[in-house]
């Protein structure tokens, strides 16, 4: 099991990103406006500020509200953000954070990790 976790699981993450990535195409979309969302089943209520963004794909102006929000700022107004897009359905946008490829290498590496521990533990008995 753990030999199956240390070595499939982060060739299987590392190829679903760079698979992800071929099909998607980046611009440079600019922020004009948001929306806030407010937290629920939550003990504090909290609000959250998703950018509203505007790209061109193509002939077409395309708008979006991203999925990612925060709650301590407000999205400004203007600001230009990377935008990652399906070119086949622009509309499935979302603003490129740039940390999807870290955080997919950090978590093929975290299962490597797990592998080599739970395969060490289990050849020495412990």
């Amino acid at each position: 099991m753990g030999l199956v976790l240390g070595i499939a699981m982060p060739v299987h993450l590392w190829r679903l990103g760079n698979r992800l990535r071929r099909r998607t195409a980046c611009t440079t979309g600019e922020i004009v406006g948001y929306e806030a969302h407010d937290a629920t089943g939550s003990e504090t209520p909290r609000t959250t500020w998703h950018a509203r963004v505007q790209f061109a794909a193509g002939q077409r102006t395309v708008e979006f509200v991203s999925a990612y929000g925060n709650s301590w700022s407000r999205p400004q107004r203007g600001q230009r953000v990377d935008v990652r897009y399906d070119p086949r359905e622009p509309q499935n946008a979302d603003v490129d954070r740039g940390q999807s490829a870290a955080l997919g290498n950090v978590a093929a590496i975290a299962c490597a990790v797990t592998g080599v521990l739970l395969l060490a533990a289990a050849v020495g008995g412990v």
